[in-house]
């Protein structure tokens, strides 16, 4: 008799256990990775050797200036050009990456990947100072 008393509550506890592995493991599943953290200093080196010489605070086209953060942060005549979070939105990497054109660098050789995912990181990772 003791036996049948104890089955539904080992019953109940294994469902238990059953069901709070699986939510745990679907939880882990689900999770997006994280964008390395980048700092606007690695932006900056990638900025200074390909787009200041066009891009700075004397010579703007379009109103870019990319010489500082606060200047790449402000964007131009158009509005923002970097959209914290949002790589797809932010103007910087889409004329960078080639989706917008004129691709960026005019008239030099593109951007590497690597330079290409420094940038577009550290805006997917919050376009932190």
């Amino acid at each position: 008799m003791n036996l049948i008393k104890q089955k539904p509550l080992t019953l109940a506890i294994s469902s238990l256990v059953l069901i709070s592995s699986f939510a745990f493991n679907f939880g882990q599943a689900a999770a997006v990775p994280a964008a390395p953290k980048v700092k606007f200093d690695a932006v900056k080196k990638v900025l200074d050797a390909k787009c200041i010489s066009c891009h700075n605070d004397k010579r703007h086209p379009g109103g870019v200036d990319l010489s500082s953060f606060d200047s790449v942060m402000k964007g131009g005549q158009h509005g923002v050009i970097v959209i914290a979070g949002k790589p797809d939105k932010s103007d910087l990497v889409q004329y960078v990456n080639g989706k917008k054109t004129p691709r960026m660098p005019m008239r030099q050789a593109a951007l590497s990947d690597k330079d290409i995912a420094t940038i577009s990181d550290w805006v997917k990772g919050g376009a932190k100072k």
